[in-house]
């Protein structure tokens, strides 16, 4: 579990220094500020839903599939009030709603892929287990 921590804040990192560093000179970048409020909400966000995720693994190993689209659902509507309020109380709406809809989608790519593993590994583990022996 704590290797998977660490990969999750590399990943929110390059994902960052990426934005801010090399899409500046190809996008309409906001300001530094924004750009930071962008990428720590969808990091808390993914982060915590990720952590849920895996103790969600250790209390309910045969809805894994559940637990991982009802905390991406949370996620998601957590995302939408936090852009509608900050939608209304914005100069640039358009910019600041669609560069986070474009992190917000970065990190569900990655959150697929990371669930994809541990789900993996969980069967992998569990195959001794009668509860997953099909009939």
């Amino acid at each position: 579990m704590g290797s998977s921590i660490i990969k999750y804040f590399f990943f929110g990192a390059f994902l960052f220094f990426f934005h801010d560093m090399a899409l500046g000179n190809l996008i309409p970048i906001l300001p530094h500020n924004e750009l930071l409020k962008i990428h720590i909400i969808n990091f808390l966000l993914s982060f915590l839903s990720s952590l849920g995720f895996l103790f969600g693994i250790k209390l309910m190993e045969k809805n894994i599939g559940f637990i991982f689209i009802a905390l991406n659902s949370l996620k998601m509507m957590a995302s939408i009030v936090y852009l509608a309020w900050f939608i209304s109380n914005s100069k640039m709406p358009k910019n600041f709603a669609l560069q986070f809809v474009c992190i917000f989608i970065l990190y569900l790519i990655y959150e697929v892929f990371f669930a994809k593993n541990k789900i993996y590994a969980v069967s992998k583990s569990s195959q001794g287990n009668p509860l997953y022996k099909t009939k």
